[in-house]
């Protein structure tokens, strides 16, 4: 078994909110990943810790993010957006870039799948070092996460601010968070991706139809990559499923990295 730290860290991203997050590293990393977790989740999220140890195990060095607002990150979720979460991921790869090395592969769960691939999409220039963007069980467009809002997405359509639940937790949403999920148009963007692609989803997913992962396989160029999960839920509770995911995407990347 190979050995790696897990360290607990923050950087500032570019609206100068401190955001938390913990780095996976191996004594010798052959390259780094940053993991963004799913809508409302944290870096401490099941799939999301799993999936990231068990990728250091295999000398893939991953950092872990908390977006703005949510986990231990600073900043108020109720301002946060899609655009603030594909930032974030760009904070975190220029902190990778000046203390340890930049990014190869964006790796995302859910919506942070979807994240990732925008990132990568709208800022090549910035992920110069990227090679690869992997997503699981992620929605084709950032819009798919409003099934979230229930009964308040009337009133965030109609200008109000409004609450939703997810899980029992509340969260507080303005207008503008609607106005830059509209602004984000995958996967029709996806065409001239210049990366190899990796997709993970379950056939029954009770959250986001396979349908939606169709869609994002369509619209990428080569190299890609469809692996489907089976069984598995889409929050990939049972560790099995983690550890699939793991040996896929470290068997994989030895194409491309």
């Amino acid at each position: 078994m190979k050995n790696f730290q897990s360290i607990d860290l923050s950087f500032e991203n570019s609206r100068g909110i401190k955001l938390a997050a913990r780095l996976e590293l191996p004594d010798e990393p052959r390259c780094f990943a940053i993991f963004s977790p799913c809508f409302t989740c944290t870096k401490e999220t099941l799939a999301t810790f799993r999936i990231s140890q068990l990728l250091a195990k295999k000398n893939i060095a991953v950092l872990r993010i908390d977006f703005t607002g949510l986990g231990e990150s600073e900043g108020d979720f109720a301002e946060s957006n899609f655009s603030t979460q594909v930032d974030d991921i760009l904070s975190a790869n220029r902190f990778l870039s000046e203390n340890y090395q930049p990014a190869s592969v964006l790796i995302g769960h859910s919506m942070g799948g979807t994240a990732s691939f925008a990132a990568a999409r709208q800022h090549a220039a910035k992920l110069a070092a990227l090679k690869a963007v992997i997503s699981i069980a992620s929605p084709s467009a950032p819009v798919h996460v409003t099934h979230h809002f229930g009964e308040a997405l009337e009133k965030i359509t109609a200008g109000e601010p409004a609450e939703f639940f997810v899980a029992g937790k509340p969260y507080s949403v303005t207008p503008q968070f609607l106005q830059h999920l509209d602004a984000h148009g995958l996967p029709d963007s996806l065409h001239d991706l210049n990366k190899a692609s990796l997709i993970f989803h379950a056939e029954h997913d009770a959250l986001v139809d396979i349908k939606q992962a169709y869609q994002l396989f369509t619209a990428l160029p080569q190299p890609k990559s469809f692996v489907s999960l089976d069984t598995a839920d889409h929050v990939l509770s049972n560790r099995q499923d983690n550890e699939y995911v793991a040996n896929v995407i470290d068997s994989w990347l030895s194409r491309y990295i």
